[in-house]
Order: C-alpha cells, then structure tokens, then sequence
C-alpha cells in the first residue's frame, strides 16, 4: 500500500508537471506560442486556383478563412469544399445597378461576402456549384438559391493591429482573411516569401493560416526590419510554389483581419431591406440607434436578429436590442415591447443577437427591430446604405439626439439600416414542392446528384424546412443549367473519350457519370493522350464506379489539363500498363483530382495510384489499393509546386478486401484520425466510393466544440485535479503510515485499544 501509494504520488505529480511546465513557459512568453502551423495536424484544406481572368481572390480568400472556421469548429474536416463561384455571385450586389453576369465576378470587395451571408446567402458546397474558370458568368448561379445556405454567418469580426489579438484568433478559427499590396518584385527568388516596403493600396486577398516569430528577415528579397512572418494560404493554385508562402509582419497593408464563425443552418427566413453591399456609416455623439419595421410573411417565430459594429477600433460596443410589437404608424417604438437584450461585443464586424424568448408573429403582423450601439472610445456609427440605394417609407429609422425623435430614412442622407431578423416556421415543413420537383426531373440523368439528395431528404420522417429547402434549391438550379455532358454506359464514355482525343477539352462544361459502368469484355477508350489532347472540364462521378477496365492506356484519362477536375469518382479492378500510368489520369496539368479512388494494377514505369506524373496540380481526399504503388503520384515535374492532401493507401497487409475497404473510408473520413469524422466515403462490397448525397454525413450534429483556449483551460483544470488528488492522496497515506507507526505506542501506555 505505502509503495503504490507513492508510486501514484509521483505519477501523478510528473502529470502536474508535464501540464503545468509548458503553460508556465507559455504564460511567461506570452499569450500565443512563438509559431502555428496547422498543415501538421492536417486541419487545412487543399489550395484552390482562382481563374486567371477574373479577380476572384477576395472570394477564394474568404472561402479558405470560411473553411479553415468549419474545421476548427467541429462543423466539418479538412475534406470540405465550398463554393467560390456561390459566394461570389451573391457577394456582387447592389442596389444602385444592376450588375451584367460578367461584372458580377469582379467585385474585388473583402466585406462583400459578409452582406451576402447575412442574407443567408453563398454558402453552398463546390460540387453543386463549380467554377467555370475561363467564363464562370456563362452559367451563373440560380436564383432558386437565394436565402438558401448549408452553413449560416454567426458573426465575422475585424481585428485590426494587435499582432498578439491576430494569432489568439487564428488559432480560435483557423484562418482569417485579409488583403495586401502584392507586387512581383516583393516575392523572393522562390516564391515562398513577400515583403515590400512601401505603403500601397491594397489589390490582392489572402487567407493567412498561421505564423513563425522566427521566420528570418534574410528570407526576403527586400529585408523587413525584423524577423517573423504569417504564414499564407494562396489562391493561385500551386503555380508559383506548394501554394503556401510567408508575409513579413512588416507589411505595411496587412492591419483589418477578418474572421467568421459559422454554424450549420437552421433559420428558415431572413427579413432584410437590403440587397446590396453599399454602405454608409449613421453617427451620434452619445450612442446611436437605427431600427426596421418588418411585416410577417407567415405565422413563424422570431430568433435571432443581427447588425453590424464600426468605429470601436477593438476597444469595445456595448449594444442593446428591443422588439416591438403591434406598432403605430409613423415610429419604430410607438407599440409594444415584448423583448430586450443587452451585451458588448470586443470587436468590429457583423453579429447576430439570439432573443432571450421565443417572439411568435402572426401572418401580416408588423414588428420592429431597435438597435442601440455605444462605442468604448466614444465613436458611435452604425451602418446603412447610402444615398444612391432605394428605400421605402416606414421601413427604417434613425433616432436624432438633436430632436429627441426619429425620423424616416427617407429624409435623412442614409437609407435603410443594416438590421436583418431571423425566423423559423411555425407549420410543419410540406414535402409537396420536392416530391414535384422530383418526379418532373428523376429522368434527367444529368441531375443524379441533385435527385440523390433530394431523395434522402424525402425518405426522413419529419425533414427540417432548412433541408427541404435546400434539396428544392438545388434540384432547381441544376435543371436550369445547360452544360450538362451525360455518361451513362459504355459506349457514351468511348464517345466521350473519342471527343476528347479529337481535341474536344469540354472547358466550361460537366460531365456527370449517371451510372456505374462496368466494361468487361467491351472495348475501352482512354479520355485523351499525355500530348496534345486534354480534358479540361469537370468530371462529376457522382460517387458511382467504373470497373474491369484492362487496357495499355496510361489512365482513365490521357491528361486532366489547366482547370480540369476530375471528383467523386472509384475505379475498380482496373488494369492500366502504359508507363507513367495513373489509376485516373497519366498527366494532370494544372488541374485538381478530388474523391477519387484506384483499385486494380498499374505495370510500367513511374506509376502513382492515381495520377502518372503531376505539374502544378492538387491531388486530394483520393486512395487506392494497388501492390506496389505507394505514392499518389508516380512523378512530379516540380514537386515543390503540387499539393496532395488526405490521401491514403490501403492497408496491403489486411487480407481481407471487404475490411481493408472499410478500414480505407473510415481513414479518409477522418483525415488518417486527424480530424472529427464525417462520412463523406463509405464502403460497400469491398468497394470505396464518395458519398453525394449530401444528408447525414457528419457522425455528430453538434455545432459545439471546445475551441483551442477551451481545451488549454481544460488541461489546466484537469491538471489542477490532478495535482489536489495527488497531494490529497499523500496527505492520506502519510496519515495511515503515521497511524501505524503511533499505534504500538498507545498500544503499550493504555494496554487497550
């Protein structure tokens, strides 16, 4: 007992002191560690390539920070994929003009995106709505989308300045967005380093993901006063390095970081008078007040509300927010207030406010939202449209300190206030509209990932109205495309694969895989040579196979050239002998190949499992199952400027084919144990293949996960138990050693006891 016991003791007091000594050290150095880097716990998503023509980068950037949220919120992994051109579609709005399809992508605004997801608005997942690099406005985005996202905006928030603020919030979501001054002559040699030291108007947006106080100053061509640098995700693609490079903290430009935190969606309706991103600020000298009137489209239940906070410089606003009810004409406070809720927020940006009650309305009822903000260093503003946007009578208010009353907008140089209210449904969600929509168009074979979705939605007992709208949305815009390539069989892959072959590179189009195809005992065509013809559109498996292909090609495909994408996708029992072959394509260019798998044999020389020789490419969430080939990529033509991320080889020393494809997926869907699991991939049959449907990927649904300053606090409470048990259970050995060391003494003075 006494042995055990001690050994506990020291057990437990070397626990203490392995938790306590480095948050010790930590809280002597600061209040960050001098670097972070979450490439090296694989919580980072792939780099994207923005289309050379368009000025997409404040999209990509908002993306990659958006991403980078849902990984370390628990919401999603690494495998997650928004998309660009969504975000970018519903972010190029305003209300003074109406903007021509090719002007809605060269917006070139940071805080765009944020007015659009206030809205509800562009999130949305890449494979439902892809990039068309060379022309993306040739297919825009539908307008069924509108107020329909898989993710909603919680807030986004500005820290500007403190580099010590910057790193506590890279590290709380992952990421932030912000924008610089990018010239050629900043970069180093290499490309993995920029400074340059002028001050200059910013031109290019960025996702920075980490950093290094250490990064030396020699590193850059034109040398910063100090050492350290961010550490940045690019949104070239990997055309000038691996896609990540460092900014020295001395850049001039690099000040207004942004960052989002997002939760899965739940509201059903969004009540706003704004449809743009114009804006201007509304002062006061004591606090300043603005208010909506809104009228209830249907019987539903008040949530949330939001607005925005400006001029605080992080020094802190204080706001208030009331509701009204059963309102007179002519005020926004002239009724009822059946609501109040008070707090502060530390920094700029965009909030939303959940109201301490449920707030029913009823269909035609007018309400009114009134928002009280009051600035820590005095400057007061709230945000509004400006003179040019168009507004309505009674819609929004401001309160005048001079006149103690307030006055419609519409006399006043702003417009409508920046106030959005959030609803839920009271009736129950009708499945009508998708079990219509789904019977006019389960025919058309190029809508087999939107039909798949909806249909997993209609076979849940009580769909939630969030869901049932999305499935709508989706089926919807994707019948209102008209880019569609169906393969169905094999004889319209060989006609497909001839096209290509002939020069046909189906830029700007997408071919979608209706049905698993197997070709035993047919003839099979390879999709292009390693030469001069390339497939550089979007290949769409839609999580189905292609299998018993024996063939001297180098690859399903020849070359996947500049944009082309290949997803979703397995190949199965395969044979391809050409040297340089790959279990998908022999060559990718530029290109990106995502969800994809190879089982089967490679012969020749530099083979990879799935692609034969990459340059400039992206290879990730890929596997195969293949003896012999344990790479991805059989050559890289400059391997510094590739990106492979989360992809595995199956487990060659499981026998057993169907356990080493289950234990295939669950590694993909955990990023090799990496991240939180969502079953984006599923075995059957011994068979991986990606799962498109879209419903019940996540293994939890919980939005809530400790952030890394909650699970820091938790070790040191876990250590401060730990280290009060250890000390409580010496305290009680000792006593008990004591106790029998006294016992013969008292023993031989009473001669009882």
């Amino acid at each position: 007992m006494k042995r055990s016991a001690k050994t506990l003791s020291v057990i437990l007091s070397l626990a203490v002191f392995l938790l306590c000594v480095p948050f010790y050290a930590f809280a002597q150095e600061g209040t960050v560690p001098k670097e972070f880097d979450p490439r090296q716990d694989a919580k980072l998503t792939p780099v994207r390539q923005t289309p050379d023509k368009y000025d997409l980068c404040w999209a990509y950037a908002t993306v990659g920070a958006l991403e980078q949220s849902l990984i370390f919120s628990g919401l999603d992994n690494a495998s997650v994929d928004l998309s660009e051109k969504q975000l970018a579609w519903f972010s190029s709005m305003s209300e003074k003009k109406t903007f021509e399809p090719a002007e809605r992508f060269t917006t070139n605004y940071i805080t765009a995106p944020i007015f659009a997801m206030s809205r509800l608005n562009g999130l949305a997942d890449e494979a439902q709505e892809p990039m068309m690099p060379d022309k993306p406005y040739i297919e825009p985005v539908s307008y069924s989308k509108d107020s329909v996202s898989d993710y909603e905006l919680v807030s986004a928030i500005k820290v500007s300045g403190n580099i010590e603020e910057i790193k506590k919030n890279i590290m709380e979501y992952g990421g932030g967005c912000v924008c610089y001054h990018n010239d050629e002559k900043g970069f180093s040699s290499d490309h993995k380093s920029y400074y340059q030291n002028d001050s200059q108007t910013v031109n290019h947006s960025i996702t920075v993901i980490g950093w290094n106080d250490g990064y030396s100053r020699d590193n850059f061509t034109v040398k910063p006063d100090k050492d350290g640098a961010w550490l940045v995700k690019s949104v070239w693609g990997t055309r000038h390095e691996d896609g990540y490079y460092w900014i020295s903290y001395c850049e001039k430009e690099l000040t207004d970081f942004y960052f989002y935190k997002l939760r899965n969606a739940s509201l059903d309706n969004v009540y706003t008078h704004n449809a743009g991103m114009d804006k201007v600020y509304a002062s006061s000298e004591n606090s300043v007040q603005a208010a909506n009137v809104f009228k209830a489209k249907q019987d539903e239940t008040l949530k949330e509300i939001s607005f925005f906070v400006e001029g605080s410089e992080g020094k802190g606003t204080d706001y208030s927010v009331r509701i009204f009810k059963e309102l007179k004409e002519g005020s926004p406070v002239d009724g009822i207030m059946c609501a109040q809720q008070e707090g502060s927020v530390s920094f700029d940006g965009y909030y939303t406010v959940k109201m301490p009650d449920d707030i029913k309305l009823s269909e035609g009822e007018r309400f009114s939202v009134v928002v009280t903000l009051k600035a820590a260093n005095g400057h007061h503003y709230f945000l509004a449209e400006d003179a040019g946007c168009k507004a309505q009578k009674g819609e929004s208010y401001y309160f005048s300190e001079k006149t103690g009353k307030w006055q419609d907008c519409t006399q006043t140089t702003m417009k409508n206030a920046y106030i959005n209210a959030y609803t839920v449904n009271d009736s129950k969600p009708d499945k009508t509209k998708l079990e219509r929509l789904v019977k006019e168009h389960e025919d058309n074979a190029a809508l087999a990932r939107e039909i798949a979705l909806a249909k997993s939605v209609l076979e849940l007992n009580d769909p939630e109205s969030t869901l049932l709208a999305k499935a709508e949305s989706q089926l919807e815009a994707a019948a209102n495309r008209s880019c569609y390539t169906v393969i169905s069989n094999a004889d319209d892959w060989n006609s497909f694969a001839k096209s290509v072959c002939s020069g046909s590179r189906y830029a700007n189009k997408i071919v979608v895989l209706s049905e698993d195809i197997d070709f035993k005992d047919k003839e099979f065509v390879c999709a292009g040579d390693l030469k001069d013809n390339s497939f550089e559109g979007i290949f769409d498996g839609c999580g189905h196979s292609i299998s018993n292909i024996t063939s001297d090609s180098c690859g399903l495909f020849g070359t996947v050239g500049k944009y082309g994408c290949v997803r979703d996708l397995s190949l199965c029992n395969c044979t391809f002998t050409s040297d340089n072959a790959g279990g998908i394509a022999g060559k990718c260019t530029g290109a990106s190949i995502t969800g994809c798998g190879f089982s089967g044999k490679l012969g020749g020389g530099s083979c990879g499992g799935i692609i034969g020789q990459a340059e400039c490419s992206t290879l990730s969430d890929c596997w195969w199952d293949c003896e012999g080939t344990q790479s991805a990529v059989g050559s890289f033509i400059d391997k510094d400027k590739n990106c492979v991320n989360n992809c595995f080889a199956a487990d060659q020393s499981e026998n057993d084919k169907i356990k080493r494809a289950q234990k295939l997926a669950e590694t993909l869907n955990t990023n090799n144990g990496k991240n939180k699991e969502f079953k984006r991939f599923e075995a059957n049959e011994g068979v991986v293949k990606a799962v498109v449907h879209g419903i019940g990927q996540n293994s939890e649904n919980s939005s809530k996960t400790a952030s890394h300053y909650g699970f820091i606090i938790m070790l040191i409470a876990l250590g401060t138990v730990i280290a009060v048990s250890g000390v409580m259970l010496e305290a009680k050995a000792a006593k008990k050693r004591r106790e029998k060391q006294t016992y013969p003494e008292i023993e031989s003075k009473n001669g009882e006891r």
